[in-house]
């Protein structure tokens, strides 16, 4: 009795062997040019140079800019001590002309400092 089963067929078959051993090297052949057109067809261009398109910082002198007056008047605002006033006014609440009269005639030196500023032609605020 024979316990040995039978072998399937074409196994043994040397040429059935050596053409499934081409096909693997095909396949490979086929990935790895393929893997290779790729990595030499996607690489990217070098940017273009875009320096000219930087805007260029204009410095100015403190007396030529508008943002220095703006600066200054801003910090030398005299509130009024009503407290009420201020939060009324920015409420929209109407406000009599005499407290509007007398906070600007507190405000000169604010108000000279706003009008040097609207002289001057540019208004260009420090680089951060």
């Amino acid at each position: 009795m024979n316990i040995n089963p039978p072998p399937l067929p074409g196994v043994r078959n040397k040429r059935f062997k050596k053409a499934l051993l081409w096909l693997g090297i095909f396949c490979i052949v086929i990935i790895g040019g393929l893997s290779l057109f790729n990595m030499i067809a996607g690489r990217d261009i070098p940017p273009p140079d875009t320096t000219d398109l930087i805007p260029e910082r204009v410095e100015l002198p403190a007396d030529s800019n508008a943002f220095t007056f703006f600066i200054l008047a801003t910090n030398s605002i005299i509130w009024p001590t009503n407290a009420t006033f201020v939060t009324g006014y920015l409420d929209g609440k109407p406000v009599t002309d005499e407290v509007i009269q007398e906070t600007i005639s507190l405000n000169t030196n604010m108000m000279i400092l706003v009008e040097k500023g609207l002289a001057c032609q540019r208004c260009i605020p420090p680089e951060l």
